[in-house]
């Protein structure tokens, strides 16, 4: 995780501040900056603290039994 670049979690004009502003630039680095939340908005803070389980896979298996679910 700590080699991803923050524009996976924010917009390039936000990403661009934070790295040129704030020297940030990966998301190791955001979370333990001592302004993070000063510098992120409630919907950024909630993208950060799920961020690994937003980008986890969901098995096919699983989607198919959603689908048959909700029928």
């Amino acid at each position: 995780m700590s080699n991803k670049s923050i524009c996976f979690v924010f917009s390039p004009a936000h990403a661009n501040k934070l790295v040129h502003q704030e020297k940030i630039k990966t998301i190791d680095e955001l979370r333990a900056h001592p302004k993070r939340d000063q510098l992120l908005n409630k919907s950024q803070q909630l993208g950060l603290k799920y961020l690994e389980e937003i980008e986890q896979k969901i098995p096919r298996d699983e989607m198919k039994q959603m689908e048959v679910d909700s029928n």
